[in-house]
C-alpha cells in the first residue's frame, strides 16, 4: 500500500466501482492492443515493448503494438486499448496526447499532469481501456513496470534473480493508481544497480551518470555532475604557485586543501569555469561544486567572521555558493548548483539559507546505520569530540537534519547504510533501513544517495544483494514494509533454504545493540570500523558464529540439488566466513577450511575486494593482497 504522506499523489479517481474487471490476457487470446503514439520517447516506446514482453512471458499471449497518429479521430479508437504514454508531438506539453486525452475526458480520468514531475506516473483504468502515462522522461516506463509488479506480481531482485510468474488468465481492475516519490533522485550504487540498467530502471532507481549507464530507453540517469569538485574547478597546480591567496588559510599557512571562500578572485575563476563546465554538459541539471574530501578549512580573518556568525564552516561556505548561484541563473535557469553538507561542514548556518537554485547535499557520515538516526545519529563534530573522550552527545544528527529541514526543501542524503570499511562482514541494519530513511523524508530530504563500500570492483557479496533491493524499495517510497519485504525476498531467492537465513537475519538483529556504545580505545579495527561498536561483544560473539555457520550448512545442504540457490546461500555465508577469519585465533584448526571456501566463495561471486580501511596502508584491500596478508598469519 502507498502512503499518500510519503509519496506524493495529486489526484481525482473515477467512479472505480462502476468498472468491470480488464481480462488483459486469456489463454493465449487477447482482445487488447498496446497503443503508442508516433512521436513517443524512446523511453515510452521502451515502455510498450517492456509490457508486451512481460505479458507474453506471464501468459503465453502476445499482444501487438499499434502505432497510432497523433490527429486520428474518435472512430480510429480501438475496442480495447492499453494506452502508453503521450504523443511527444509537443514536448514542452506533458498532456499533448489527443489519443490519451480523449479516453481520459470521455471516462472522467482526472489527474494533475503538471504534478507527476520527471518520474511520476499514473494507472488507470478507463471504460474498456488501460492507461499508463507519466512525467519525462521516466515516468511512463515507471508506470509500466509498477503496473508489472504491483498488478501482474513480476519482481526483479538482482541481475540474475527474477520472479516472473505463470498464469493462463491476466485480470485487473477497477485501477487508478498515481505515484510521485518523494526523492527525486534515487541513487542505489550498491550490488547489481551499480551496472544493471535494466535492473536500475525496473526498481524505479534513476541513478547518476556513470553509474548502470541508464540510456535514453530506460529514460536516462538523474541528470548530475561531480563530487568533491574544488579541486576539479580550481586546479591547484595550474593556481597555487601564482595565486596561494585562492585558497585557505591552514594554521598560519596557505594551503591547497580548500578555498579561501571570502577571496572575490575565487568566486571570479570559479564561476567561469562553473559556466564552461556547463556549457560543455548542456543535458546535466544539477552541478557539484564541493569541498575536497578531507580538512583544512580556511581560516583567515573573512572567512573565520562568516563562520563565525553562523556557528557553522556553513559560514563561508554557504555564502559562496549562493553567490555562486546568483551569478549563474540568468543564463543556466533550471540548472542547480550542489554543495556538500559533511565533515567539518555538516552544521546547518544560523540564519542563511540556500538559494533556490542550490542543492544542499547533507551527509550520514557519523551515523552509524546498524541505530535510528533519529535518536542515535551523530554530527562529525560531536561524534569526533565524543570519539576523543568527550561526553556522550544526543542525536545530534537529528537536530541539525532538522535545522537544514527548515532552512531548505532541497535536501539530498549521501548516506552509507552498510559497513562501509568490512562490506562483507554481516551488519544488523536492515530493520533500521525503514525508520531511517523515512525520518529523512519526514524532514525534508528530496533526493537519497546509497554509497556503497566499494566503488570500483565486482559484486560485495553477504546481504548486499538483499540490503540493495530494500534501498531500491525504500527510496522509491519509504513506507515500504521491510520485514515483508525481507521475507519475499529470502523465499524467493534462496529457495529451499530461505529459513535457515531467515533465521540468521533475525539472529544477527536481535544481539544488536539498540544505543551507540561506543567507546574510544575499546576494540581494534577487525571489525567494529563504521559499526561505532565492538561487534565480536555483540552479533559476532564467537558462539553466534558457530551457530550462524550451523545455519548455513544446513542451507547449503537444503539447496545441493539447486545451483543457483545455493551459489546465493555460498555467496551470503561470505560475511559469516569473513567474520570468522577475523576473529578465530590464527591457530585454530578449522581456519584453514574456512580460509579456503572464503576464497571459493569469493571468485564463485566475483567479488575483488574485501574492505576499505582495514588493512595498514590499504585504502581498499583487494582478495590478493587480503590473501597475502593472512598467509604471512594476519587476521
Amino acid at each position: 500500500m502507498i502512503s499518500s504522506a510519503l509519496l506524493c499523489v495529486f489526484a481525482a479517481a473515477p467512479a472505480l466501482a462502476e468498472q468491470p474487471a480488464h481480462v488483459i490476457a486469456d489463454r493465449g487470446s487477447t482482445s487488447y492492443l498496446i497503443t503508442l503514439e508516433r512521436f513517443a520517447t524512446d523511453a515510452e516506446a521502451n515502455a510498450a515493448r517492456e509490457l508486451q514482453r512481460f505479458i507474453r512471458e506471464i501468459s503465453g499471449t502476445f499482444i501487438p503494438i499499434a502505432i497510432c497518429q497523433e490527429g486520428e479521430g474518435e472512430d480510429s479508437m480501438y475496442p480495447h486499448e492499453i494506452v502508453i504514454g503521450w504523443s511527444g508531438y509537443d514536448k514542452s506539453k506533458i498532456g499533448y496526447a489527443p489519443r490519451l486525452t480523449r479516453i481520459m475526458q470521455k471516462y472522467d480520468v482526472k489527474v494533475n499532469l503538471g504534478q507527476l514531475g520527471s518520474d511520476g506516473f499514473f494507472i488507470a483504468t478507463a471504460g474498456p481501456h488501460l492507461l499508463i502515462a507519466g512525467g519525462r522522461p521516466r515516468g511512463t516506463l515507471y508506470g509500466v513496470y509498477t503496473f508489472l509488479e504491483k498488478y501482474l506480481g513480476c519482481r526483479w531482485y538482482d541481475s540474475m534473480a527474477s520472479m516472473i510468474p505463470r498464469r493462463e488468465t491476466l485480470a485487473v481492475g477497477p485501477v487508478f493508481d498515481v505515484q510521485v516519490p518523494v526523492f527525486r533522485q534515487r541513487y542505489i550504487c550498491w550490488g547489481d544497480f551499480r551496472h544493471d540498467p535494466d535492473l536500475a530502471a525496473r526498481n524505479k532507481v534513476n541513478q547518476e551518470p556513470g553509474v548502470a549507464w541508464l540510456s535514453d530507453v530506460h529514460g536516462g540517469t538523474f541528470g548530475w555532475l561531480g563530487g568533491h569538485t574544488f579541486e576539479q574547478l580550481l586546479p591547484s597546480k595550474k593556481y597555487f604557485a601564482e595565486h596561494p591567496d585562492y585558497y585557505a588559510l591552514v594554521e598560519g599557512k596557505r594551503k591547497p586543501t580548500q578555498y579561501c571562500l571570502t577571496n572575490p578572485e575565487v568566486l571570479r575563476v570559479v564561476t567561469d569555469n562553473l559556466k564552461q563546465w556547463m556549457r560543455e554538459n548542456p543535458s546535466v541539471e544539477v552541478f557539484s561544486v564541493c569541498q575536497n574530501d578531507g580538512v583544512g578549512y580556511c581560516t583567515c580573518p573573512n572567512c573565520k567572521a562568516l563562520d563565525d556568525q553562523e556557528e557553522s564552516q556553513q559560514g563561508s561556505l554557504l555564502t559562496f555558493i549562493n553567490n555562486l548561484a546568483d551569478s549563474i541563473k540568468d543564463d543556466f535557469p533550471g540548472k542547480y548548483i550542489a554543495t556538500f553538507a559533511y565533515a567539518y561542514s555538516e552544521k546547518a548556518p544560523k540564519t542563511i539559507k540556500p538559494r533556490p537554485n542550490v542543492i544542499i547535499r547533507l551527509c550520514t557520515f557519523c551515523c552509524c546505520s546498524i541505530y535510528n538516526y533519529e535518536t542515535d545519529g551523530y554530527s562529525c563534530s560531536s561524534y569526533t569530540d565524543w570519539a576523543k573522550g568527550g561526553p556522550r552527545p544526543g542525536p545530534t544528527f537529528a537536530e541539525n537534519m532538522k535545522r537544514w529541514g527548515a532552512l531548505t526543501k532541497n535536501i539530498f542524503i549521501w548516506d552509507y547504510p552498510g559497513s562501509l570499511c568490512h562490506h562483507l562482514a554481516p551488519t544488523p541494519n536492515l530493520n533500521r533501513l525503514g525508520p531511517n530513511l523515512r525520518f529523512l523524508a519526514a524532514n525534508g530530504a528530496s533526493g537519497y544517495f546509497a554509497q556503497p563500500p566499494d566503488w570500483h570492483y565486482g559484486n560485495m557479496g553477504g546481504l548486499n544483494a538483499l540490503r540493495a533491493w530494500l534501498l531500491a524499495k525504500l527510496a522509491w517510497d519509504p513506507s515500504f514494509d521491510t520485514e515483508s519485504g525481507i521475507d519475499e525476498f529470502v523465499t524467493a531467492y534462496y529457495g529451499s533454504a530461505a529459513e535457515p537465513i531467515r533465521k540468521y537475519i533475525d539472529m544477527i538483529h536481535s544481539n544488536a545493540p539498540a544505543h551507540d556504545t561506543h567507546k574510544p580505545g575499546s576494540y581494534d579495527n577487525r571489525l567494529a570500523a563504521w559499526f561505532h561498536a565492538p561487534a565480536d561483544q555483540y552479533w559476532l560473539k564467537p558462539e553466534l558464529l558457530e551457530q550462524y555457520a550451523k545455519l548455513f550448512d544446513e542451507a547449503e545442504k537444503l539447496t545441493a540439488n539447486d545451483p543457483c540457490a545455493l551459489r546465493r546461500v555460498r555467496i551470503a555465508r561470505l560475511g559469516v566466513q569473513y567474520a570468522q577469519i577475523r576473529m578465530l585465533p590464527p591457530t585454530d584448526a578449522r581456519r584453514p577450511e574456512i580460509i579456503t571456501r572464503f576464497f571459493e566463495g569469493m571468485q564463485l561471486g566475483g567479488i575483488k575486494t574485501v574492505g576499505g580501511f582495514i588493512i595498514p596502508g590499504q585504502t581498499m584491500t583487494t582478495l590478493q593482497k587480503f590473501r597475502e596478508h593472512l598467509d604471512k598469519g594476519g587476521q
